[in-house]
């Protein structure tokens, strides 16, 4: 009764090639699109328009009020952190910098 499905193991044993071949395929595809997808998953979140005049306003606020309320204070941050990834311009990183010192509070030395 079962002697077919010991014919086809049988040949599949004597073939390994052909069923590597038959999986390759798929297992790329599969492979790529998972790659794909946690790449994207993965990346960081890009600085939008707003980010820059964000971190820099409030990096003003702080210097002339005073400290930042909790929320206020992170998202200000995290704005400042997605512009100094997006900017290119030493000087443009300078200014995010300071305001994000202004923000946050001076490092210690």
């Amino acid at each position: 009764m079962n002697d077919g499905v010991a014919v086809t193991i049988w040949r599949e044993a004597q073939t390994p090639m052909r069923s590597a071949q038959r999986l390759g395929g798929s297992n790329l595809r599969n492979t790529f699109l998972l790659t794909i997808s946690l790449s994207l998953l993965t990346m960081p979140a890009l600085a939008g328009p707003g980010d820059f005049d964000t971190c820099l306003d409030a990096g003003d606020k702080a210097k002339v009020q005073g400290p930042l309320g909790e929320e206020e204070k992170r998202a200000a941050h995290e704005a400042c952190q997605r512009a100094l990834s997006d900017s290119s311009s030493v000087v443009m990183k300078y200014h995010l910098q300071e305001a994000d010192f202004d923000i946050m509070g001076r490092p210690p030395r």
